[in-house]
């Protein structure tokens, strides 16, 4: 079995939605930050740590 961490980075919490792209060209998602992280249970992370 393989695990597969998933990450977010903490910035996009800043905003009301972003949009995931992947597959076909102009194929988006609207989606809120915090359902990313619901779906995926994703890790937030910080990646201008010091």
């Amino acid at each position: 079995m393989v695990t597969i961490i998933v990450i977010i980075v903490y910035d996009i919490k800043d905003f009301d939605f972003v949009y995931l792209a992947a597959g076909p060209k102009g194929t988006a998602l609207k989606i809120e930050p915090l359902s990313i992280q619901g779906l995926t249970n994703a890790e937030w992370v910080d990646v201008c740590e010091e």
